[in-house]
């Protein structure tokens, strides 16, 4: 978040992959289309539906992402959860950790020793070329310990990357209740519409948990809910 935008966001923690659906719940919310296709036909379709849509557009404020694209949306780093290099989306616990770090081995191991299939044949059969640029005895040796250094690599690394399945929307103000009620509305909405949003987007919206909302501001560091139902809301 760049400082010089704002410093206060509302965040939408999901249990999926906020890259798959975040363009499209910002204009279902706001009837904003943080100037993307995208946005613009969702917004097109719902804007009416938004009683308070006056304030998301005098309040919503666009920031710089590290794209450097200005949009008021963009996925957010969900807490309590982690990713793994193949996108799968983890509950940051130990068990998980060494399940993912069971998968990054295997998979790192996997890669290497197909990239060395042909490399120890030739160690084999002794079959080296002569051009120093191409598999002469010296660089399949080194290309195989390099591939035993990766593997070995993989066994000490963390697994874990960030998991951005939350949404945070950028605001110069936070909502006042009446907004935070509707919003909460039309979230239940969305759930229930992804089907045909989808379609609208040419995307797929198969699942959707939504496990609360917050608010966040980086100037006294803020994180707190902003809505303090339960909001386990899925389908």
């Amino acid at each position: 978040m760049a400082a010089a935008d704002t410093t206060k966001a509302i965040v939408i923690d999901t249990e999926q992959d906020a890259k798959n659906f975040y363009l499209q719940l910002f204009a279902f919310l706001t009837g904003e289309t943080a100037c993307t296709a995208i946005g613009t036909r969702v917004a097109d379709k719902v804007a009416m539906e938004i009683v308070h849509a006056s304030w998301w557009e005098k309040n919503t404020i666009p920031v710089t992402t590290e794209a450097d694209h200005k949009k008021a949306v963009r996925p957010w780093r969900t807490p309590g959860w982690f990713a793994d290099a193949s996108g799968n989306h983890f509950l940051d616990t130990e068990e998980n950790f060494e399940i993912a770090q069971k998968a990054a081995i295997k998979a790192v191991r996997s890669s290497q020793e197909a990239f060395l299939e042909p490399i120890l044949r030739r160690l084999q059969e002794q079959d080296f070329a002569t051009d120093p640029t191409g598999w002469t005895r010296d660089n399949c040796e080194k290309a195989v310990q390099l591939a035993n250094e990766n593997i070995a690599a993989a066994r000490s690394a963390d697994p874990r990357r960030p998991s951005y399945m939350s949404v945070a929307i950028f605001v110069k103000t936070f909502p006042p209740q009446e907004v935070v009620d509707e919003m909460v509305d039309r979230i239940s909405d969305f759930i229930e519409r992804r089907g045909r949003i989808g379609q609208m987007t040419n995307t797929k919206i198969k699942e959707l948990t939504i496990t609360g909302i917050r608010k966040i501001d980086k100037a006294d560091g803020t994180d707190s809910p902003l809505y303090a139902a339960n909001m386990a809301m899925t389908a």
